[in-house]
């Protein structure tokens, strides 16, 4: 009988010890981090329907960026949302499987598309403080520097610049935000000029850093081979380039 009796609690000892909540940071990044957006974010969405099918948890920290990245860097969570990933970056995180490819590249307003890319005689949008793509960093260029993306959407719209330098979605989403009537004026002009997977970054300073990598990996990869990850990318679809929705 007593043995009986303790049979549920060994049971009980060991599903609380498979259950962990994932701590991690993140910056304003829509329409793929954000408190504002129903499920958090594209990315959000995945990884918290990711740990909940494995039954663990997601608490996302919302901090302005730099506050964001160096609480992960130095392991004070257990890491950090919506990080690309770099040779500098991998002394500090490990990284799971990616969640989508961001494509960084040009938009331009369909009433001014370039027949070419004559840089000489073309003014370009860029936010000041982003570094330039790689293909356009040695290249002598007109560029017009502004405070942020909803600015350079702002830019292009009132035809001031001729091309703006921006990821595809967070475009798509700022453009349906903001300037609803516009949609089918600010257009994507092919192709991309880089290509990065985002990345959860989990922080080597933590003491439990190789667990939560391989809970994080594991999940995602579950989750991907399940029909739930199309389901929630085609709720973004919008927001997607082509080749992102699957």
């Amino acid at each position: 009988m007593r043995l009986l009796l303790w049979i549920p609690l060994l049971l009980c000892s060991i599903g609380s010890a498979w259950s962990m909540a994932i701590k991690l940071t993140a910056a304003e990044y829509p329409p793929y981090c954000s408190q504002k957006l129903e499920g958090s974010g594209i990315v959000i969405d995945l990884l918290r329907s990711a740990l909940d099918a494995q039954g663990h948890t997601l608490v996302v920290d919302f901090k302005p960026w730099s506050r964001a990245y160096k609480e992960a860097q130095f392991g004070l969570a257990h890491g950090i949302l919506c990080l690309w990933r770099s040779r500098e970056r991998e002394h500090w995180f490990y990284y799971p499987k990616p969640f989508l490819l961001n494509k960084i590249g040009f938009y331009a307003h369909r009433d001014k598309i370039p027949a070419h890319l004559d840089y000489q005689k073309l003014l370009i949008g860029n936010v000041r403080g982003y570094l330039l793509p790689q293909s356009l960093q040695d290249m002598d260029l007109n560029i017009s520097m502004v405070k942020d993306d909803s600015k350079l959407l702002d830019m292009l719209i009132r035809k001031r610049i001729d091309l703006a330098v921006i990821e595809y979605s967070v475009a798509q989403y700022l453009i349906r935000q903001h300037h609803p009537s516009e949609v089918r004026q600010i257009v994507w002009y092919p192709p991309p000029l880089e290509e990065k997977f985002l990345y959860v970054g989990i922080s080597r300073k933590h003491p439990e850093a190789e667990q939560v990598f391989r809970i994080v990996n594991e999940s995602l990869t579950k989750l991907h081979a399940s029909e739930r990850w199309q389901q929630i990318l085609s709720s973004y679809a919008e927001l997607l380039p082509p080749t992102s929705r699957q």
